[in-house]
């Protein structure tokens, strides 16, 4: 049986339109336009005023010389983002709290931080932290939860920032070109301050 996250389950909640094809509606009066978000595309109409307002990305892709600020734009493509952590922002942002899922998984959260770091969002989701990011606590130090570098950096959480980046500093092995611990290669989840000289200069600590 296919495993699957939060936040995938919450996405997979879509009902078909009239035209057959999957749609999120957020808003549907005035200026409004579709993002087609992640590989699979997810449809969800937001309002263009809403967008701008929550993420100064979003301010300056809709309202300065890039493609996407155009009035006559009604559609947006995001490829490369994350559909569930992206729509559970964009829930945040109109106001649509009712709809939000009662817990996240731990990469759940991880992706939410990708997310939150990439459109400067993190100010509207620390509301909710005590609620979704809290329960991980107890974890910071773990093997297999290294993504806890990338979420306390984004909601600049620094004693958590502290105690995982000191334990992974006398952890990790570099492997020929990766940084490894436990098997696991973590170039890919490190924020980019982290994937530079701090780990290679250990010798010196």
């Amino acid at each position: 049986m296919a495993q699957f996250t939060i936040l995938q389950l919450y996405v997979s909640k879509r009902t078909p339109n009239t035209t057959g094809m999957s749609t999120i509606v957020l808003h549907d009066i005035g200026d409004v336009v579709t993002l087609a978000i992640g590989e699979e595309k997810l449809s969800v109409v937001a309002a263009r005023t809403v967008l701008t307002i929550f993420s100064p990305v979003f301010k300056a892709m809709l309202t300065g010389n890039f493609r996407e600020a155009g009035v006559t734009t009604s559609e947006i493509l995001l490829p490369d983002d994350d559909p569930g952590s992206f729509l559970f922002l964009l829930r945040i942002a109109h106001l649509k709290f009712k709809d939000l899922p009662d817990t996240l998984s731990f990469q759940d959260l991880y992706q939410l931080s990708v997310t939150c770091d990439k459109y400067d969002a993190v100010c509207h989701v620390r509301p909710f932290w005590d609620r979704y990011g809290a329960p991980f606590l107890n974890h910071v130090e773990e093997a297999g939860y290294e993504e806890w570098l990338h979420i306390a950096w984004t909601f600049g959480i620094e004693d958590v920032y502290i105690k995982v980046m000191n334990k992974l500093i006398f952890e990790t092995e570099i492997v020929g070109e990766h940084l490894s611990r436990a098997g696991r290669h973590l170039e890919s989840i490190l924020p980019m301050c982290a994937a530079g000289e701090s780990f290679r200069n250990r010798a010196c600590l």
